[in-house]
Formats: structure tokens, sequence, C-alpha cells
């Protein structure tokens, strides 16, 4: 009896050991594949974040691009009307940033310029009454366009 408990312990101690072994072996071929998916991850986050650095630098350019010409356009616009008010000398084609006639709007460091319509016809006017002083009266503000 005994001899057959000693058999049944080695036999039973054998395939602990052996369990043992094979859960270890599992656990381990767990690990590196787990492993394996988190790189393939990480790969693809990476690959997706190099995507949209490029997409955020193309945005920026695009960006500058249509400020420019929407700052050309107010130019365009405003040469435009002051054109057709007579006696009133016309801005250069581009704006130029902060003078006497514009000022910033919403203190952004490079915000959109504004046009100061008062100060560019009192300059209009001392314009006008250094070419022709019978002329020296200046004209009432209008609304901006």
């Amino acid at each position: 009896d005994q001899s057959v408990q000693a058999v049944a312990a080695v036999a039973l101690a054998a395939a602990a050991v052996r369990a043992k072994k094979l859960a270890d072996q599992e656990s381990a071929e767990l690990e590196a594949l787990f492993s394996e998916a988190v790189n393939a991850k990480l790969k693809a986050l990476d690959f997706k974040l190099q995507h949209f650095d490029t997409l955020e630098s193309h945005l920026k350019l695009e960006k500058d691009r249509l400020d420019r010409q929407r700052h050309q356009l107010f130019a365009d616009r405003l040469s435009f009307c002051l054109k057709k008010e007579p006696g009133i000398p016309a801005p250069p084609s581009t704006l130029r940033p902060v003078t006497d006639n514009f000022k910033r709007v919403n203190d952004g460091p490079v915000g959109p310029l504004e046009y100061n319509q008062a100060a560019h016809l009192k300059n209009a006017s001392n314009v006008q009454s250094r070419a022709d002083p019978s002329k020296a009266a200046t004209p009432a503000p209008r609304a901006p366009p």
C-alpha cells in the first residue's frame, strides 16, 4: 500500500512539475504576444501622430494663405470704396500693420486690422489743405463699409 502511495505521489509530483512548466511557457507566450500587440498599437499611434502633424502643418500654411488673402481683400475693398469718394486719397494697395489709420482688433499679436476712418479722413483733409487751402474743410466721417 505504501509503495503504491509513494508511486502515486511521485507521479502526481511529476505531473505537477510538468503542469507548472507548461503554465510558465504559456504565460511567457501570452506575455510575448501581448507585448507584440502593444508594440503594434504604438506603431499605429505613432503613424497617426505623424499624419496629424503633417495635416496640422498643411492647415497652418493654408490658414496663413487665407489670412493674407482676407487682408488683401479687405485692402482692395477699402481702396475701391475710398476711390468712390472724391477728394479722399486712396490708401496703399496693401495694409501695413498698426499705423495711424489702422489699429489691431482683439489685442492679438497678429490679429486682423481694422480701418480707422476718422484718422484717414483727418490725414486726407491735411493733404487737401496743403494742396489747395480753399478745400481745407474736413468731410464728415461715413460709416465703414
